[in-house]
């Protein structure tokens, strides 16, 4: 399962099984929120601190600079879900 540890800065995989945190790249400066994927793509959305929603590839690179849905805030975007349409 994906999942942000939000003070660390860190996007990693948690494992239910074992209930270990493996960290695949960190968000810093900014502290990570919530998470969408898109399988499509491969392509995985960060909330971000500050209010921005980044795109980054499953090795962290930072795809470009995403999107602010809100405008500059000083909270974390959580609560995404990436949805796709059924041709």
């Amino acid at each position: 399962i994906w999942i942000t540890q939000w003070s660390a800065q860190e996007v990693g995989i948690w494992d239910p099984n074992t209930n270990t945190f493996t960290p695949k790249f960190s968000t810093s400066p900014a502290n990570a929120g919530g998470l969408a994927y898109d399988p499509v793509n491969g392509i995985l959305w960060v909330g971000l601190q500050g209010g921005s929603v980044v795109p980054y590839d499953l090795s962290g690179n930072p795809k470009g600079p995403g999107f602010s849905p809100f405008g500059a805030i000083t909270d974390t975007v959580d609560g995404l879900e990436f949805v796709s349409q059924i041709p």
